[in-house]
C-alpha cells in the first residue's frame, strides 16, 4: 500500500481533536507542510463560507466582517473579496 493510501485509511477514522492534534504534530516537523496545505484549502473554505453567508441574507458589511474574522485582511481587502465573490 502507498503512502497516500495509508494517510486515507488512517485519516477516514479521525474526529475533529485527532484532526488538529495531527496537524499540530505535522506542523512541528515540517511547518512548510502545513502552510501550503492550508493556502490550498483555506480560499474555498472561506469563500464557500461567505457566499453561504451571504445567501442566508446577510448585509454586506455583515460579510465583510465574517471576511475579516476568517481571513484577517483589512477592511478594502475584505471588501474587494466580498465584491469579488457575492453579488448583492
Amino acid at each position: 500500500m502507498n503512502t497516500y493510501a495509508n494517510v486515507i485509511e488512517i485519516l477516514e477514522g479521525v474526529n475533529d481533536t485527532m484532526a488538529r492534534k495531527l496537524v499540530y504534530r505535522i506542523a512541528q516537523n515540517n511547518p512548510s507542510a502545513v502552510v501550503k496545505a492550508f493556502e490550498g484549502l483555506h480560499g474555498p473554505l472561506v469563500d464557500n463560507e461567505i457566499r453561504k453567508f451571504a445567501k442566508e441574507g446577510n448585509s454586506k458589511i455583515k460579510c465583510i466582517k465574517l471576511c475579516r474574522e476568517l481571513t484577517a485582511e483589512g477592511l478594502k481587502e475584505a471588501k474587494e473579496h466580498v465584491e469579488r465573490i457575492v453579488s448583492f
